[in-house]
């Protein structure tokens, strides 16, 4: 594809901008782009940076954790001490432990940013079908043992029902 501004070198840039909620898309030779204002290729952008970015974000409106107060009081690693502080300035953690120790701030930021803190990735068509059975199996079993506990058992009677028929191969 030829750069949509001069016409005559390959486009190997891909600018999106919205503009008054109109999406326009660019398709770029380099030096076009660089010529271009609001592109800026002088400052690279490091993962540490673009992660230290999410770190402190409102979630959602939710107050912060009981951990993690504005009287200045912080989460700190156990094993290499690094305070949560150091760890939103800098971007990386000083040891695993701090994994474990930062969860409570993490994973409110993880779900805020992918809509789940458990990763379900992309399958490939040919597991799809397949793997799409076993975890609605796995949903139902659970919701079984919730209507169990719950004593609801004409519903956990449908849903022994549906789990059974689903192992045998019938209904999806």
């Amino acid at each position: 594809m030829l750069c949509e501004r001069c016409k005559k070198n390959i486009a190997n840039v891909h600018v999106i901008q919205i503009n008054n909620n109109e999406k326009v898309e660019l398709y770029l030779c380099e030096q076009c782009a660089k010529e271009t204002e609001s592109i800026h290729f002088d400052t690279p952008i490091s993962f540490q940076d673009f992660l230290t970015g999410f770190l402190d974000m409102p979630l959602m409106g939710k107050a912060p954790s009981k951990e993690y107060s504005s009287q200045g009081t912080t989460l700190q690693c156990p094993s290499c001490k690094m305070t949560y502080d150091e760890f939103s300035k800098i971007g990386r953690f000083g040891c695993a432990q701090c994994y474990t120790a930062f969860s409570s701030r993490l994973m409110p930021i993880i779900k805020n940013v992918h809509g789940n803190n458990e990763h379900v990735g992309k399958l490939p068509s040919s597991a799809a079908g397949e793997l799409k059975i076993k975890r609605e199996l796995e949903m139902l079993k659970k919701e079984l043992k919730e209507a169990i506990r719950l004593e609801e058992f004409e519903r956990a009677a449908q849903l022994r029902d549906k789990i059974r028929s689903m192992e045998q191969g019938g209904e999806q």
